[in-house]
């Protein structure tokens, strides 16, 4: 059937000119008139406006008038068959049928079909211009819905922003100073006062871990605001893993990371942005591993891309959790069991850096409680350099 036809495509729009368009133009076909129109009812208000005229509409309609066609069509909120119109319409039109759409209470204006010739309109004609005008109606409606919808969701994201960009200042200004202080009572106290530099070390670890924490939400937010910067440069990717690797052996003593490179690679695109996608990816190798177990981290050539893997020896990921690894706040039951620190924001960050410079993040466990293995690919610039 034309019209169920119609409706279902009309669901697609997106413009609701477009959705008026279609269902006069179904109108038109379904009862072989001649043209059509629709006008529009204002939002609280008795008046109409002109939205729409078919091709083949030989002059420009008036207005509705009170107490007029429309108006009466209106009132009974049921189609209107006029078969012997007025004077002043009977150079363009000698029958027409006037659609009120409806949904409720809520009135979106009239579908307005016109005949050139003088037409006689029978009782089994109205359940089909009903089902026309419900269907309007509902499409109408769906659609309005979902401006509403969009409305509240930009709303949303616009008070969600302003939220982390006044929490995260309100936090780093607390979280700075007591870093600063802390600083102060380092440089003054007595080199062999040890309890107090050992308190002082600890308040200024969990400052920056503090630090890391309100800087991944800020990330988070311009992430999904699309408001997150990239510098663009040239870089080398081995050297830059290589430079990782060597300041991640001093600060994660309790493990031994390796590192192996076969080739060079020139990559165009954010180094920082990069450095903390390595540094993520490391640091959660050691997280999730036991204390004095191996990372390997290497960087090869596959399959023409510049390839990066690191592979840790430690719980691995549960299968019903592999959909889940890439999700904003995903924390696997063996954080919480472990009480292991962070968010679950890194690898979501992550994977969204890698997305900007066109390559892949992804991951393989080789057995639960036998490690895992974190992997991203890059296309690389300029030439390949053998090591």
């Amino acid at each position: 059937m034309l019209i169920n036809k119609n409706t279902l495509e009309s669901l697609e729009e997106k413009d609701v000119l477009k959705i008026v368009e279609k269902f006069t133009q179904t109108g038109i076909d379904v009862l072989s008139a001649d043209f059509g129109f629709m006008f529009w009812k204002r939002e609280n208000q008795d008046t109409y406006q002109l939205v729409y005229t078919s091709p083949k509409t030989p002059y420009t309609p008036s207005l509705p008038r009170k107490r007029g066609y429309n108006y009466k069509a209106s009132l009974g909120r049921i189609p209107y068959f006029i078969s012997n119109p007025k004077r002043d319409l009977l150079p363009y039109m000698k029958s027409l049928v006037i659609i009120p759409i409806f949904y409720k209470s809520h009135q979106y204006g009239n579908i307005v079909l016109c005949f050139n010739k003088k037409r006689v309109f029978v009782s089994e004609e109205e359940p089909l211009i009903m089902t026309l005008s419900n269907s309007a109606a509902q499409v109408l409606t769906i659609h309005k819905n979902n401006k509403k919808t969009e409305r509240d969701s930009v709303k949303l994201l616009k008070q969600k922003e302003e939220f982390f960009n006044i929490v995260s200042h309100e936090l780093k200004t607390p979280v700075t100073t007591i870093k600063g202080f802390s600083q102060l009572l380092g440089n003054k106290i007595q080199k062999t006062d040890t309890q107090t530099r050992f308190f002082l070390d600890k308040i200024d670890t969990q400052t920056d871990k503090l630090v890391r924490l309100i800087n991944s939400l800020l990330e988070v937010s311009r992430l999904e605001n699309g408001k997150l910067e990239f510098k663009k440069c040239n870089f080398e990717l081995s050297a830059l893993v290589k430079r990782v690797v060597e300041d991640l052996n001093i600060a994660i003593a309790s493990h031994t990371i390796s590192y192996s490179n076969t080739s060079k690679f020139w990559i165009s695109g954010d180094d920082d942005r990069m450095e903390d996608v390595v540094t993520n990816l490391i640091t959660n190798a050691a997280k999730y591993s036991p204390s004095g177990s191996k990372i390997k981290v290497s960087v090869r050539e596959k399959s023409g891309l510049a390839h990066v893997e690191i592979e840790d020896f430690g719980f691995g990921i549960l299968e019903k959790d592999h959909q889940k690894v890439f999700g904003r706040f995903f924390r696997s039951k063996i954080s919480n069991k472990e009480n292991l620190p962070g968010l679950g924001l890194g690898l979501y960050i992550s994977n969204a850096i890698i997305k900007y410079h066109s390559g892949t993040l992804d991951f393989k466990t080789k057995k639960v409680g036998m490690g895992s293995i974190f992997y991203f690919s890059l296309p690389y610039s300029g030439h390949k350099i053998n090591t």
